[in-house]
């Protein structure tokens, strides 16, 4: 009776299947262990972000300094602009120490002009320096005013939500899809702040 062989072309088959299928469970192995070791470097992160967060939100009731700045100039910009949008307008003052992105109303109003310009109060936060408002009198009227574009004036509470997402990863330890794929929002939100900076 004769021994059956089998078909070289079947063994090729299976063999090519085993190695693909080797092959596809160590890239899966590697990329499970690269995202453990992400979850883990990003949970670290969420320890100094909460603590970050936690001292941008004492900073902002805390009381501040005010600092009287005379202003140097002012003017109007587009930012954001797009093919579709021709951007968001803002205005600004200039003093010696600030920057300041002011009301519109503000800005129009301010007598550049003249030789006795009015200065502007400025409340600036203690510990990361952070205008928050200020005042100035102009035709015979007192104007106060939050100062725009700043982390604080953010329409989204970034520092809280900054606070919030880091003490959410610090909690979870275990890894699992839904804790690995939350480990990165408190870095996003970082992100957003260092650009609102």
């Amino acid at each position: 009776m004769d021994e059956y062989e089998e078909d070289p072309v079947e063994i090729y088959k299976r063999e090519f299947k085993r190695k693909r299928w080797e092959k596809e469970q160590a890239q899966k192995a590697k990329t499970e262990q690269y995202r453990r070791t992400s979850h883990k470097y990003f949970r670290f992160l969420a320890f100094p972000a909460a603590l970050f967060a936690l001292i941008l939100i004492i900073d902002k009731y805390l009381p501040g300094n005010v600092y009287q700045e005379t202003v140097d100039k002012g003017w109007q910009e587009r930012t954001g602009g797009s093919r579709r949008s021709r951007g968001e307008l803002i205005s600004f003052m200039q003093t010696e120490n600030f920057e300041l992105a002011v009301p519109h109303e503000i800005h129009l109003h301010y007598p550049y002009n003249e030789s006795n310009r009015p200065p502007l109060l400025i409340a600036v936060s203690p510990i990361f320096k952070i205008p928050l408002h200020a005042t100035v009198d102009m035709n015979n009227k007192q104007y106060k005013f939050d100062i725009l574009e700043t982390i604080h004036s953010f329409y989204l509470p970034l520092t809280w939500m900054l606070l919030i997402t880091s003490l959410v990863c610090i909690y979870f330890k275990q890894y699992s899809w839904s804790t690995y794929t939350f480990a990165f929002v408190p870095a996003i939100i970082l992100f957003a702040i260092y650009l609102k900076w």
